[in-house]
């Protein structure tokens, strides 16, 4: 069961807590980010599309004195692949984080998602989104504009712009290929 909004249940933290001022250690970041891939993959093996992946909907989840489990909540926005949940042609997810897809009123699909997980990542190391301004600017970012470079690797700035491409056919084809076939797992920590 989730927690009402904004707030909490015990023992976890929302992403947007967790890194307060700045940006997360990039194996950090990668670290968190093949968790939500997990989560995902799961969700699209049911059919379902979370819509809605961003800081606020990433929780760590500690029990005692372990490491945090990372969780993805919040499938208010979920859709179901085989029927829609609600109309199209409709906005609906975090507008920093909507992809293209999404900004256009069009179908969305699990690569829609890992779009979303990407400008996540991309905000967890940088510390802000990649895109800011008014709404109607932000949406115009998500459907021309290439993501500002980041202070980490080459090889996990291609992971990142891949997994952020514009076009959904140049996108990585699932959450398990983003995250274990030529993706975070091939990043270096």
């Amino acid at each position: 069961r989730e927690p009402p909004p904004g707030r909490t249940v015990r023992g976890e933290v929302r992403l947007r807590q967790r890194q307060k001022k700045g940006g997360l250690p990039e194996e950090d970041a990668i670290r968190t980010a093949i968790a939500v891939a997990g989560s995902l993959s799961e969700a699209h093996a049911l059919g379902l599309v979370h819509r809605d992946i961003g800081p606020n909907n990433i929780f760590f989840h500690r029990v005692a004195a372990s490491e945090p489990v990372v969780k993805v909540l919040d499938f208010g926005l979920v859709k179901d692949a085989g029927r829609p949940l609600t109309r199209v042609n409709q906005l609906f997810a975090t507008i920093g984080f909507m992809s293209p897809e999404q900004a256009r009123g069009r179908a969305v699909g699990p690569k829609s998602d890992l779009y979303s997980l990407r400008i996540t990542m991309w905000w967890m190391i940088a510390g802000k989104p990649p895109f800011e301004g008014p709404p109607d600017e932000v949406l115009r970012c998500h459907l021309y504009q290439p993501l500002p470079p980041l202070p980490v690797s080459k090889e996990l700035q291609e992971i990142i712009a891949r997994a952020a491409a514009k076009d959904v056919e140049d996108r990585f084809a699932d959450a398990p290929a983003l995250s274990f076939g030529n993706g975070l797992n091939d990043a270096p920590l």
